[in-house]
């Protein structure tokens, strides 16, 4: 009797795989399978229109690729937190979509031929595990990475998010069984901590692999590299996708309508400010205050009135917020710039690139960090070394709430990231921003870039990044560029020495 009833389950489980087997072949020959793509987009007016531009525009091209779409989806839309992070997105994409066969994610710079992307997913079976990307590994150990991994036995392959990557169905729904797992205390670079979550999900929470990877097989998946996911900024013959991070055509914000407060104390007076005198703030005359613990007239500092921290400076940044909003003479300032003594900018960019804002929305504005983001206490923050840019109604908003530093040398960009989440003002990452040195990023990044700033003069020369990123359009590519970057190219403007520098902005 046992072995009957063994018989029979055994003759129905042959003929579910059939039923399995031939509903699969119903496919038609080259089907990949129905798509959902993400588009990683961000809630500001700017933004948001870029990316409904981008959606649209997709959607009529896989119509008329008759590709099986399920969705086309703004990452700012959905009701999921810091999707900038990207793993709180995959529970919302595996509960609403079910039966897509692939989950593909951009951004809103992302170029995309959706005909060779299909193609490239021919080599690829959308029943087994994938994790697709154009793949990068760290020549060496960096800060934002933990400094965990670099070329070697060690290396971890982390996707270009702007060259477009994927996950396959079963993959997406194995990453979001986990991702109660992922709950780093800084999130500083979402691609990087993606790969390391699919690797280790399913051995460690990932703030222990930080700290501790694991050794072994650890039950995730890694990436593949997919050369048709392309870093190009157009698509050229073989490519599916491309991109550029260039600053876009919007106008240009005259100086006067800017105004860059930076923070400085009597020690760094000597060393710091004449690199930031005879560099950028050439560019922001009449424009750029110097704010201290002392009055200094060599070098043309202002008594802010608050003591020097060795950390944090929260008390001095909110001094220069406060003052921003209280004096008459900058009633018409439409941008305040918070840099830090040794922040290197480029100020024609930044302008350019402030032109495709309005001050008028409250905008905090540069490379964005989280602090515990993915928890429900955390919240995303703009790193102050690459530069803090707030919009005059931002300042408006956190001036009239009255919202105080708890302490002088509390950590100045995570209170204001706290503050403006709270306030409801936008949050907005730029990639063109930079929390560290140039070497400190992938160069097959930065060479599609037109960077706007970079942070610290040490151990580098901060006279060659200036030069190198920051002055010469060489390092822009296909930089639209401005009469300024141009100037600056012929070689009209080269370092002052610290005895030349421009006279101080009384504010």
């Amino acid at each position: 009797m046992a072995a009957e009833v063994i018989l029979r389950a055994l003759r129905l489980s042959v003929v579910l795989l059939a039923v399995c087997v031939s509903l699969s072949s119903n496919r038609e020959e080259g089907d990949v399978g129905s798509l959902v793509v993400t588009i990683l987009s961000q809630a500001d007016g700017y933004h948001s229109a870029r990316a409904r531009e981008k959606k649209e525009n997709w959607l009529e091209k896989l119509s008329i690729l008759d590709q099986q779409i399920q969705a086309v989806l703004l990452a700012h839309e959905l009701p999921v937190r810091v999707t900038w992070t990207v793993v709180p997105l995959l529970p919302h994409l595996a509960e609403h979509y079910p039966e897509a066969s692939w989950f593909f994610f951009a951004n809103e710079e992302t170029v995309v031929d959706f005909e060779l992307l299909r193609t490239a997913l021919k080599r690829f079976d959308d029943t087994k595990v994938w994790f697709l990307g154009h793949g990068l590994q760290d020549q060496k150990r960096t800060i934002i990475h933990h400094y965990m991994y670099h070329t070697g036995t060690e290396s971890i392959s982390y996707p270009n998010f702007a060259s477009g990557w994927l996950l396959s169905g079963p993959a997406l729904k194995r990453a979001a069984e986990n991702v109660a797992l992922f709950a780093p205390d800084f999130n500083i670079d979402p691609p990087f901590e993606l790969a390391l979550f699919l690797k280790y999900m399913r051995t460690l929470d990932v703030q222990e692999t930080i700290a501790i990877p694991p050794i072994g097989d650890s039950g995730g998946y890694l990436l593949t590299h997919v050369p048709q996911l392309c870093m190009e900024p157009a698509l050229t013959q073989g490519c599916a996708t491309a991109y550029s991070h260039h600053i876009p055509s919007c106008g240009d914000v005259e100086v006067s309508k800017l105004f860059i407060g930076v923070k400085t104390c009597e020690k760094y007076h000597s060393t710091r400010l004449p690199v930031v005198q005879g560099t950028w703030a050439r560019d922001a005359e009449g424009s750029v205050a110097y704010y201290s613990e002392v009055e200094d007239k060599q070098f043309l500092t202002t008594d802010i009135g608050v003591p020097n921290t060795e950390s944090g400076h929260c008390g001095k940044m909110m001094a220069i917020i406060e003052r921003f909003q209280a004096i008459p003479e900058l009633r018409g300032r439409e941008w305040l710039v918070i840099a830090d003594d040794d922040t290197l900018l480029s100020v024609p960019r930044l302008r350019r690139l402030l032109a495709c804002y309005s001050s008028h929305q409250p905008i905090l504005l540069g490379e964005v960090y989280g602090y515990h983001a993915v928890r429900p206490s955390g919240y995303s923050y703009v790193t102050g070394g690459g530069g803090m840019v707030l919009s005059r109604r931002a300042v408006e908003m956190i001036t009239e709430s009255g919202v105080m530093c708890p302490q002088d040398n509390t950590p100045d960009d995570m209170f204001l990231g706290r503050v403006a989440v709270g306030l409801g003002i936008h949050i907005v990452h730029s990639p063109l921003f930079h929390q560290a040195q140039p070497d400190t990023f992938h160069p097959s990044i930065l060479a599609l870039q037109t960077p706007v700033s970079f942070h610290r003069h040490r151990p580098v020369d901060p006279y060659t990044v200036y030069q190198d990123y920051l002055n010469q359009s060489s390092m822009a590519g296909t930089d639209t560029g401005s009469a300024e970057d141009s100037s600056s190219k012929r070689g009209s403007k080269q370092p002052q020495t610290p005895g030349n520098k421009p006279g101080k902005t009384e504010l």
